[in-house]
């Protein structure tokens, strides 16, 4: 460890190394750092009294917290955890943010604020407190039944949906009437009052429709949805096959349902018998370490109907009265029961997209609509919380589906990420950068030159950089430079390798005349370069390249330099 640390301060010294030490030297005596250290103190001493986060159930639901021996009260203040991770399974940062716009505004820590001012101003910390908008006047609470539908597709459908204004959205309906062409039934439960001249406008489109404010979010329509699917015969084996659970948190369809599901029935006829599977949704994903299938879009097979065991799920599931009891006592833990049943689970898209992208599909509506020809488009991916283009998201949904597209609500143009709007600037910089880098490159590859190509992946939390990255890793200079036979690319954490092979014959040492690096340590290299935990580190040699395929993880700050030997 000592040795490392003498050789990362060694190598400051290299080229502009003095620069670099006095940037540091001048922050580190600044009153900004004084400032932030003692911030930082306070807002410990504030979190660690308040009792908000639940030290115990921390590091049991973020393993590498114990792992690692992290302080919980530590992480939880270190970015980007205020926002993604729960300190206790009853507040969500995240929703509370969404109540409270304040304070997302202000960039002020949200478990801080709660624990400093939220608790002393009766702040909500859900959507479901915030009483300050109730429901409007002459919305009432009813059931109302529809006429039996014709059995021809042999599907039943639990549709969970929540409007606020009493009013059913005219992008509900278009579900609706996408969902009717491979369903029989459709059991419409609603988290909210309604007024009732909007009942008319689910004639010929539902079998049964409940509005009621039960507040458990949609797992409490789903379950209300499911009992009553079972009173009314809809889940009988000899007229349903399969059930449909979805909700309103999606637009679409982009593409017809009847894709998705000959999609999911081919593979499922293709596969070994061991790989088939019993249940499927849009997407598998990873999150709060266990991979599960999100809630916004449930298939269940008949094995699965004929058993007793999502109908004791149901049963037994607790009332929940915000988004992270949800998620951690149902949405996630749903997958993993029915997986522990002997039951197995897919997704249309499959789990290695977040593999590749080290981010959950949602986050890439277009690349799961044009890849996979995913139906459905998350409503908070198109309000920012979307790491795709949104001006290409709406091209290719005013190009697939031009009905949607005419009621969808306007949303935030351009590239984003919760939220914040790309830096035009810093982007023009950045481009203008790597493309006098590409063009060195060209012209020392045409050259016959042997060149030598460094990217350092700084940070893996700004994703807005993240198409430079893609634009850097597929420019033809690191392949022309991997054709050359001579050269090598490399990494200092997998996030930005290559997949350009190594022709053969070619060494895996670019040959100089310059004295090598100093061996760093792998653990030392990778903690600078931020690589995640989960990705083993290529090489612990500078110069040694990595003929593993690359990943799209994104970069805070991209560094290319070149060399070439004389």
């Amino acid at each position: 460890m000592i040795r490392a640390f003498c050789n990362f301060f060694l190598s400051l010294f290299r080229r502009d190394g003095l620069a670099t030490v006095g940037k540091v030297a001048r922050y580190a005596f600044s009153p900004e750092a004084w400032r932030w250290l003692f911030s930082s103190i306070r807002d410990r001493r504030i979190l660690k009294a308040s009792g908000l986060v639940d030290e115990a159930w921390y590091r049991r639901e973020y393993p590498d917290v114990a792992d690692k021996g992290i302080d919980p009260v530590q992480d939880f203040l270190t970015p980007p955890h205020p926002w993604v991770r729960m300190p206790n399974p009853d507040f969500v940062p995240g929703e509370y943010g969404a109540v409270n716009l304040d304070v997302k505004a202000s960039g002020m820590h949200p478990g801080v604020h709660y624990a400093r001012n939220g608790i002393r101003e009766c702040r909500p910390v859900s959507t479901l407190e915030n009483h300050d908008s109730p429901f409007p006047d002459g919305s009432v609470e009813l059931r109302r039944e529809f006429g039996a539908m014709p059995v021809v597709h042999r599907r039943t459908a639990i549709f969970a949906s929540f409007s606020g204004d009493g009013r059913i959205k005219d992008t509900v309906l278009y579900y609706l009437r996408g969902l009717r062409e491979v369903v029989d039934n459709i059991v419409f439960i609603a988290n909210n009052p309604v007024f009732p001249d909007e009942i008319e406008k689910l004639q010929n489109l539902v079998r049964l429709t409940v509005f009621r404010h039960h507040g458990c979010y949609d797992f409490g329509s789903y379950k209300i949805g499911w009992n009553e699917a079972k009173a009314l015969g809809l889940l009988d084996p000899a007229i349903c096959d399969e059930l449909v659970v979805c909700n309103d948190s999606c637009y679409g369809p982009v593409f017809p349902f009847s894709e998705s599901f000959a999609e999911m029935a081919r593979r499922n006829q293709a596969a070994r018998p061991e790989d088939r599977f019993d249940f499927w949704g849009m997407s598998v994903v990873c999150q709060y370490g266990r991979r599960m299938i999100p809630s916004y879009f449930y298939v269940f097979g008949p094995a699965i109907l004929e058993g007793s065991e999502l109908d004791l799920w149901f049963d037994r599931m607790e009332p929940c009265r915000n988004r992270g009891q949800v998620v951690i006592r149902c949405e996630s833990m749903l997958t993993q029961d029915l997986i522990n049943c002997g039951f197995a689970g897919a997704g249309l898209v499959p789990e290695t997209f977040q593999t590749k992208h080290r981010a959950t599909p949602i986050k890439f509506p277009l690349a799961t609509m044009r890849d996979y020809r995913d139906p459905l488009v998350k409503i908070k991916a198109l309000k920012g919380d979307s790491l795709d283009n949104l001006d290409d998201v709406d091209s290719f949904i005013r190009q697939h589906a031009p009905e949607l597209a005419a009621i969808l609500p306007a949303f935030p143009r351009g590239g984003r990420k919760s939220g914040v709007d790309i830096p035009r600037e810093a982007r023009l910089n950045h481009e203008t950068s790597l493309n006098k880098t590409a063009d060195i490159l060209r012209r020392m590859v045409a050259s016959g030159k042997d060149v030598e190509a460094i990217v350092l992946s700084l940070s893996g939390k700004e994703e807005w950089i993240r198409p430079l990255c893609a634009a850097l890793r597929s420019s033809p200079s690191f392949s022309l430079a991997a054709a050359g036979g001579a050269s090598a690319s490399r990494s200092s954490s997998p996030s930005s390798r290559t997949d350009a092979p190594i022709p053969p014959g070619a060494s895996r040492r670019r040959k100089s005349t310059r004295p090598p690096f100093p061996r760093r340590s792998p653990r030392f290299v990778r903690r600078l370069s931020g690589a995640t935990r989960s990705a083993p580190y290529s090489s612990s040699h500078p110069r040694r390249c990595s003929p593993r395929g690359r990943s799209s993880t994104p970069c805070a700050a991209i560094r290319a330099s070149t060399r070439a030997s004389r």
